[in-house]
């Protein structure tokens, strides 16, 4: 436990932005879970995060920031391996369950579940609680995630993902019926940092984010793509699709159709990178029994 006596300095300041101050990262998201959790304490007290600190507090630090930083591996979280090498993996997500932590001590994600199986992964990362998960995959959406083990492999893969060498297939199921393939390239807006959604602005292209689709199969209402992801940016899929007029079923965001339970109809099912892997898995059955 750190113990910090607040002098004439340091008085005025709010806890959580104190407490920010303390941590390598600076991370104010990070100083409030650790304020509300208990983990500070002022005179042995807790307080709010917003605590205006006098001179003369003494602000108790309960934790070790190695510790809170750390992905804590969790035998629980079930996942095939799809193809696996020295220096790295392809993991196939299930549906239902973040790629990986956001908070200290969080368990249950698929990045917890690869660390115990693989702890190596949890030591390499550029963003804090990423491990060596090159990319990631929303919760409700299934399929292949690729994650290194090494530190030079993590820095080789993650360069080539940025050049666009890697390959993304998906599988979706749609409301309606396609009877041609296209591509969609409207330009995608996030109004502002840490939004839960994005936008499509009909009027400008983004020729660095296109989503390009094929039917493969139709039912009697809705129909099923194969779709390639040029680029990557958040929610581009479902967005794409739902502004042109035929979103993912079970979209909770971008459907407005509630009629369907079932989980949302996204499956990452095929990563490819030229002359060194292509990893696959089949389409999911609930995808081809919608359609039936």
């Amino acid at each position: 436990m750190k113990r910090i006596k607040i002098d004439e300095i340091l008085a005025g300041n709010r806890l959580d932005a104190f407490v920010a101050d303390q941590l390598t990262e600076r991370s104010r998201s990070l100083s409030e879970f650790l304020i509300e959790n208990g983990y500070v304490k002022v005179n042995g007290y807790r307080v709010k995060k917003g605590y205006t600190l006098i001179k003369g507090d003494v602000v108790e630090l309960e934790f070790d920031e190695e510790d809170l930083l750390k992905v804590y591996p969790d035998e629980t979280v079930k996942f095939d391996v799809v193809l696996k090498k020295d220096d790295y993996i392809i993991v196939n997500k299930p549906e239902g369950i973040k790629t990986h932590p956001i908070l200290p001590f969080e368990k249950g994600t698929l990045l917890n579940g690869i660390v115990h199986k693989f702890p190596s992964a949890g030591n390499l990362y550029a963003k804090r609680y990423e491990g060596g998960l090159l990319h990631r995959l929303d919760n409700d959406t299934s399929g292949l995630i690729l994650c290194a083990l090494k530190q030079n492999s993590f820095r080789r893969l993650k360069n080539i993902f940025k050049s666009g060498s890697i390959k993304k297939h998906y599988y979706a199921v749609v409301n309606g019926i396609l009877k041609k393939g296209g591509a969609l390239s409207a330009r995608i807006i996030s109004p502002y940092k840490g939004s839960y959604r994005v936008f499509v602005d009909p009027n400008t292209e983004d020729p660095e984010y296109v989503t390009l689709f094929e039917p493969i199969k139709s039912g009697k209402r809705y129909t099923l793509l194969d779709i390639e992801l040029i680029g990557g940016k958040m929610h581009q899929i479902r967005a794409h699709l739902s502004f042109f007029g035929f979103p993912i079923l079970g979209d909770r965001l971008y459907n407005r159709d509630r009629s369907f339970n079932g989980r949302m109809m996204l499956h990452a099912y095929r990563l490819t990178l030229p002359g060194e892997f292509d990893a696959k898995t089949d389409i999911p059955e609930e995808f081809l029994k919608v359609l039936e």
